[in-house]
């Protein structure tokens, strides 16, 4: 019984190109059908273009980090010690800020010094 329903089936599907050869709601229900299979074939497209546009992407990535870590391997090493520890909440919060306050005035201080330079220098000229 079950064999015989589903020959049925395959064959009314079977006609004219999957269409269906049965009265106008199967027509509608096998166009239906065909469309949303048309519309599933372009989404896999567009995902297959996503998909190799991301190893592209990965590629191009890998290579760039490939070649500056030829150049400055122990900077990457430090880089990837200091994310990893800070990743793995090593450093508290206050410590961090702290840190980073310190950080700027120490940067803030190099750069007012640089600045400072020449203004002496064209200061003592004068004198």
């Amino acid at each position: 019984m079950k064999n015989q329903r589903k020959q049925s089936e395959q064959q009314s599907w079977e006609g004219e190109g999957g269409m269906g050869s049965g009265s106008n709601g199967h027509d509608r229900q096998s166009e239906a059908v065909t469309r949303v299979y048309e519309q599933s074939k372009r989404v896999r497209e567009d995902f297959e273009g996503l998909v190799s546009a991301v190893y592209e992407a990965k590629a191009d990535v890998e290579s760039a980090l490939r070649e500056r870590l030829k150049e400055h391997p122990y900077l990457g090493l430090a880089a990837a010690a200091g994310l990893g520890y800070v990743l793995g909440a090593g450093i508290s919060p206050r410590l961090l800020r702290t840190a980073f306050g310190l950080g700027t005035r120490i940067a803030f201080a190099a750069v007012m010094r640089q600045l400072a330079t020449p203004i002496t220098e064209a200061v003592t000229a004068r004198t």
